[in-house]
């Protein structure tokens, strides 16, 4: 089996591993570290975008997602 090299860590691992993402090849683990840090980035900025508008908006909805994301923030969440 051919062998790909991780553009992270360098790790040679068979193709059948490899992961794509933004057209590089990635070793199973960074790519799922990539995948974490682009989540989180993208659960951080939705957090900023709602509590800057948290002031704006009086809709129950808001204030229960506000709620929700600090819940889940805390490992609190309990569904």
């Amino acid at each position: 089996m051919t062998k790909w090299k991780c553009e992270i860590c360098g790790d040679e691992f068979d193709n059948f591993y490899a992961q794509g993402f933004n057209n590089k090849i990635y070793c199973p683990l960074c790519y799922f570290k990539k995948e974490n840090k682009q989540l989180k980035d993208n659960w951080n900025k939705l957090k900023e975008w709602l509590e800057s508008n948290w002031i704006e908006s009086q809709d129950i909805w808001f204030v229960k997602i506000i709620n929700k994301m600090q819940e889940i923030e805390q490992g609190s969440d309990k569904e």
